[in-house]
């Protein structure tokens, strides 16, 4: 099976709209050295300030309250909170 083949939809509809940018980024990650996005080059050791950790707590704590929530009454919470 041909990959233009795969790239209808059930209803019909072309998917190739966006295969040039595919490609294209394709063609970027195999020109980049894989030592700069491949995940088996990471260190698994901390490489994070603890400055960046306590924001990230801190965001966690307040989010919870709306996690439960419908996406835009959780996109407001997380808004109005972050403002004051």
């Amino acid at each position: 099976m041909r990959h233009s083949e795969i790239l209808i939809q059930g209803n019909g509809q072309d998917m190739t709209f966006g295969l040039e940018e595919i490609v294209e980024g394709y063609e970027a990650l195999r020109n980049t050295d894989p030592r700069k996005w491949a995940r088996y080059d990471f260190r698994p050791g901390r490489d994070c300030l603890e400055l960046v950790n306590n924001l990230v707590e801190r965001f966690n704590v307040f989010i919870i309250k709306a996690r439960d929530q419908p996406i835009i009454t959780m996109l407001n919470i997380i808004y109005y909170t972050i403002m004051t």
